[in-house]
């Protein structure tokens, strides 16, 4: 039987973090810069400008740390000019931050539901 290479410390430190970073999504740069200026948590309601569609609603939080967005399952960064984009399977979100204020359009893909997105930093 042949001996067994044990891999160096260096080897390891490179996979584990090299995995830590794919399952993280750490490692991925191509989001531009960003800003923290609009850090904070953020709530406020939804309006629906489509027919058929719900009409004013309650907003989950959406949490704002380090200049990326945590809104639901839906996740982006932060423009140094405070703009947002964020794609969700078919729906696209987008908007501005501006001071304490965040203002915002959810859409679908074929347009029948249009959402106007209004909240305020409360934290």
């Amino acid at each position: 039987m042949e001996p067994t290479a044990v891999p160096t410390a260096s080897v390891l430190q490179r996979l584990v973090l090299g995995g830590l970073c794919l399952a993280l999504g750490a490692c991925a740069t191509d989001h531009g810069p960003t800003t923290s200026g609009f850090d904070g948590l953020y709530q406020g309601k939804g309006y629906s400008s489509g027919p058929g569609c719900a009409t004013g609603f309650a907003l989950s939080p959406m949490k704002v740390d380090g200049g990326h967005v945590q809104f639901g399952s839906v996740t982006g960064w932060v423009q140094p000019d405070g703009r947002l984009q964020m794609v969700y399977g078919p729906q696209t979100f987008q908007g501005q931050f501006q001071g304490t204020h965040f203002q915002g359009t959810v859409t679908t893909p074929r347009g029948e539901c249009w959402y106007q997105l209004q909240m305020n930093r409360v934290s």
